[in-house]
């Protein structure tokens, strides 16, 4: 078995199903329970470690995460001040 480390930042935080990445200033909203996860964009709900674990599965997820959290990071500012 071959084990690569990937940085986990931001895994917790993005939707294993539509690749939504939560601000953690949102944390309030997207993680009500420290073992729950709801996005705040497709409403997908799952166990906070069972989603995080998803992500981290992907292959080049941290450079998929890199690449798009400002953009959603910015999509939920839009959608949290309206």
């Amino acid at each position: 078995m071959r084990v690569v480390k990937v940085p986990p930042n931001h895994t917790s935080a993005r939707c294993n199903i539509c690749g939504a990445i939560h601000r953690g200033k949102d944390v309030h909203i997207w993680r009500k329970q420290t073992d729950s996860f709801k996005c705040m964009n497709c409403n997908h709900s799952e166990n906070a470690d069972a989603n995080a674990s998803k992500n981290l599965a992907i292959k080049g997820i941290f450079k998929i995460i890199k690449s798009e959290k400002e953009e959603w990071f910015n999509k939920f500012d839009n959608l949290i001040t309206k």
